[in-house]
């Protein structure tokens, strides 16, 4: 008598699921999908502007020099995973054909990515025009890059006033 291994049922493909955006909104997504994630329940595709996550909170301390810049950075593909990550610029979203085109940074390649399930996380923008003078003389605290900037900027102004001769 001969008997058949129990073959699975054709498993249908894990819904895809794209998070659009690298912040906190972004990281509460994946945290509670991923269990589903690691179970090939869900395919999620998290596209971000940096291949790094920046905690805001500590952004003082990083600008007073109490923690070093590297201190308040985590990297995404370890604190997104098991999502796959997707490091570029979102150029456009066709909601009716449920694709999303992105660019790469180095070369401005572009990437068409599918969805079943969309994840807009994309946080939010400066208003620099909300006052005259604000775009030309403020310091952003937005991203990473602009608070490194800001930190730089500071240090640099210490230097100057060490070396500075007039009292006044």
């Amino acid at each position: 008598r001969h008997t058949r291994a129990h073959e699975p049922p054709a498993m249908s493909p894990a819904p895809r699921v794209l998070v659009l955006g690298g912040g906190f909104a972004g990281l509460h997504v994946v945290r509670g999908a991923r269990k589903a994630i690691r179970e090939g329940r869900l395919d999620v595709t998290v596209v971000l502007r940096d291949n790094f996550l920046c905690i805001h909170g500590l952004l003082g301390e990083m600008l007073t020099g109490r923690l070093s810049p590297g201190t308040i950075l985590n990297p995404a593909r370890r604190i997104f995973a098991p999502a796959n990550v997707h490091v570029a610029e979102i150029e456009a979203i066709d909601l009716e054909a449920r694709r999303v085109v992105t660019s790469r940074h180095l070369d401005g390649a572009r990437f068409e990515l599918e969805y079943d399930f969309l994840a807009v996380c994309v946080g939010t923008a400066e208003n620099t025009g909300a006052y005259p003078g604000l775009a030309e003389h403020a310091f952003l605290l937005k991203s990473f890059h602009d608070c490194f900037r800001l930190r730089n900027h500071i240090i640099e102004m210490f230097e100057l006033a060490d070396i500075e001769r007039d009292p006044a």
